[in-house]
């Protein structure tokens, strides 16, 4: 009886480790296979008015999902967005097969010559100078 139960038990180790690796070929598979991706941590209520240019093409559509997730080809994709009251962001991602980049956005305000302000986005008031003026 237990010659017996001895062979069933390795019955048993072999048919569990076939079902793990199964399963981790599947999820591999999967990985591979799945579409690359950029995601941005973007607020949707700070998207209105942008132009996103994803390889030389406007974006017609931005999804309002947080994060903003957009879909690539693999290899060099270069993403411009353009906001008003900031400098342009231009940058040139590397995405591998069906990974998923994390794309961070340095928003930099632009300043107006001559004074130092920086305006506020939507708004018609400067912000704080950057700079105190000379002579104080």
């Amino acid at each position: 009886m237990s010659r017996q139960w001895k062979g069933k038990k390795w019955v048993k180790i072999l048919q569990l480790i076939a079902i793990v690796v199964i399963i981790g070929l599947s999820v591999f598979g999967w990985y591979l296979t799945r579409q690359p991706q950029l995601v941005i941590q973007w607020a949707p209520e700070n998207r209105p008015g942008v132009m996103v240019i994803l390889n030389n093409q406007v974006l017609e559509e931005i999804p309002r999902t947080n994060p903003l997730r957009i879909n690539v080809e693999q290899g060099t994709n270069s993403l411009e967005i353009r906001r008003r009251g900031f400098q342009w962001i231009e940058k040139r991602i590397e995405v591998g097969k069906g990974e998923r980049v994390k794309v961070t956005l340095d928003w930099v305000p632009i300043a107006f010559p001559g004074t130092g302000d920086i305006q506020a986005p939507g708004s018609t008031q400067p912000a704080a100078p950057a700079e105190p003026p000379p002579g104080s």
